[in-house]
């Protein structure tokens, strides 16, 4: 009889843990229902924000384009730019040297006046008067030299600009409309 009452706890003891491995089997289960219908959920979300990203991504490289093909069309605006400095700093030159040729010009012409004054003084009673003056004609020619020289260094400088201003707007214009297809 004892032994039948041991067998008997040992029934009921493991019928006791049948249960609670029945239940706790119910709770996995119901735990990985849960995290299967996360896991649905959260797979649609990452497909519509995939779509999003993909949007996204292509209307950052609309834009990188748009950007690219803006830039290349003012490297030649600032190449247009760099000539013009480089013209304008030749003239600015051009225009200092004739300057300072042309005080020391009055300068030279100052003391020619000066020594032509003693001479002519000396010399007024053998010959009459003359009335132009040839320094100031010189000065005059040498200044009308240098005007024509700087005009002509702008026309050139302006003539090779817009040269380079033809051979580059078709380019851009070909890849401005191929951009737009």
């Amino acid at each position: 009889m004892l032994w039948e009452i041991g067998v008997l706890i040992a029934a009921i003891a493991f019928a006791i843990l049948v249960y609670y491995v029945i239940e706790t089997l119910r709770a996995l289960k119901y735990s990985l229902d849960e995290l299967r219908v996360a896991l649905v959920e959260v797979k649609h979300e990452i497909s519509a924000i995939g779509t999003e990203v993909k949007g996204i991504v292509q209307t950052t490289n609309s834009v990188a384009d748009d950007v690219n093909m803006k830039l290349k069309s003012l490297d030649s605006l600032f190449g247009s730019l760099d000539d013009v400095g480089h013209v304008v700093q030749e003239a600015t030159s051009a225009v200092k040297e004739s300057a300072v040729a042309l005080i020391s010009s009055v300068k030279t012409g100052q003391k020619l006046r000066k020594e032509r004054a003693v001479v002519q003084a000396r010399a007024e009673a053998a010959r009459p008067k003359v009335a132009v003056n040839s320094t100031k004609t010189e000065l005059i020619a040498q200044g009308a030299t240098l005007a024509a020289k700087v005009l002509q260094m702008l026309v050139e400088r302006k003539a090779n600009t817009a040269a380079a201003d033809d051979v580059s707007r078709p380019a851009a214009m070909h890849n401005t409309a191929s951009s737009r297809q």
